[in-house]
């Protein structure tokens, strides 16, 4: 393993979550980002409230507490925040959609 891909997994991403009332960012470990996915996109919890883990709200110290209702969340971005364009806003995966129209 060289050391940029050893870099690449210890630095923290962003996990932007989009739900009914707003979006919800996180910033942490790549694994840790993945487990709370899962758990967020696991059917059991789908009318549960699902506390974000604290240590992913660093980024807002004045934050005590997240709790998001899997239902509501309508898309989940995990990004690398040095690779992402200097331009304001969230960018999402785009591609073919549905009648022939491209994002």
């Amino acid at each position: 393993m060289s050391k940029e891909e050893i870099l690449k997994v210890e630095s923290d991403m962003t996990m932007t979550i989009r739900t009914s009332s707003g979006p919800v960012e996180l910033l942490g470990p790549k694994s840790e980002l993945m487990k709370f996915r899962d758990q967020l996109k696991d059917k059991d919890n789908r009318h549960k409230f699902l506390e974000c883990p604290p240590h992913l709200l660093t980024w807002a110290p004045w934050l005590v507490g997240v709790s998001i209702l899997p239902a509501d969340v309508g898309v989940i971005v995990i990004q690398i925040p040095s690779l992402v364009p200097q331009k304001k806003g969230l960018y999402l995966p785009s591609g073919h959609m549905p009648g022939g129209k491209a994002n």
